[in-house]
């Protein structure tokens, strides 16, 4: 342990990074005058996320992959400090071996 995990003592935070599905529909609530998105995340299903809705923040949905930044402060309450989309290189795998069956087909059927 160095010096400065000893100066930070037990009270302090630590970020923790993830790359996971969003569970649920995020649901937005009001709180104390700030908009927050709440939402959960498949490989952390006990930890309920929160994150402050600013007027450029991307509403998330159902199934997206995102990497999150976040740090539990509260009883399985995660405050993300950042989000961002996450590549999802099996599905753009999957999407573009249809896409080119289908071409495949479409030409097939017009020879």
């Amino acid at each position: 342990m160095g010096l400065f995990e000893r100066l930070r003592g037990r009270s302090a935070h630590r970020s923790v990074h993830v790359i996971g599905r969003i569970t649920d529909d995020p649901q937005f609530v009001s709180q104390n005058g700030t908009n927050q998105m709440v939402f959960h995340v498949t490989e952390v299903p006990e930890t309920e996320f929160r994150i402050t809705m600013l007027p450029t923040t991307p509403k998330r949905r159902k199934g997206e992959r995102v990497e999150l930044v976040y740090q539990v402060r509260e009883d399985h309450i995660a405050w993300v400090e950042t989000m961002n989309a996450a590549p999802d290189a099996e599905a753009t795998r999957v999407r573009n071996q249809e896409y080119l069956a289908s071409i495949q087909a479409s030409q097939a059927k017009h020879e």
